[in-house]
């Protein structure tokens, strides 16, 4: 039996337990700073879509504000439309009047 224990313990690794970690100093790690050349992509990504959502934004608020102008145009027009037919209407009664008072025709005279 001693034999076995012995053989068997032969065979298996010995683990060492290693309960504290070395942790490299910092100043034996090179730091090396980013350059911005890395970051261009991402960069572009950001303006790409901050210039898209701009615009979407700009041509919704044109459509609305379009939509207000048109409607104020839209009023004002008939109002004057209003206006030039009730003058148009006025004008047309006084020449009615005067052709009815001047019945007198060109010929009359002769």
């Amino acid at each position: 039996m001693n034999r076995i224990l012995s053989t068997r313990t032969t065979t298996l690794p010995r683990t060492i337990r290693n309960y504290s970690v070395r942790i490299p100093q910092q100043e034996s790690i090179p730091q090396n700073k980013p350059r911005l050349s890395q970051f261009t992509t991402a960069m572009t990504h950001t303006f790409l879509f901050a210039g898209i959502a701009y615009m979407g934004l700009q041509a919704i608020w044109l459509h609305l504000e379009y939509e207000q102008a048109e409607g104020d145009l839209t009023a004002k027009s008939k109002s004057l439309e209003e206006k030039i037919q009730s003058i148009v209407d006025s004008k047309k009664e006084e020449l009615i009047q005067v052709q009815q008072t001047n019945s007198k025709r060109w010929y009359k005279f002769w």
